[in-house]
């Protein structure tokens, strides 16, 4: 039996991913705010935005359904708290 290693390999890492995942951590721009108010919801935008994203492709290769309306109103909401 693979590992789970080994299927997230074969299933969602592609080259193009890779290059992603690189981008928002630490060996990229980063995903952790450095503490500056508007950098923390950045941050939090770009990881909401990523596993959203993420979301549709796993839902998909799994054949599940996601509820964008959903999506699309938390992400409402989260924008709304950052313009009070």
């Amino acid at each position: 039996m693979a590992t789970y290693e080994e299927m997230y390999e074969k299933i969602l890492c592609t080259g193009q991913e890779d290059d992603r995942i690189r981008a928002v951590t630490m060996e990229g721009s980063g995903v952790f705010a450095g503490g500056e108010y508007e950098d923390m919801w950045n941050k939090l935008f770009l990881m909401y935005d990523y596993f959203e994203e993420l979301s549709v492709y796993v839902a998909d290769r799994l054949e599940f359904t996601l509820d964008m309306e959903e999506s699309k109103a938390v992400r409402e909401f989260m924008e709304d708290r950052r313009r009070k």
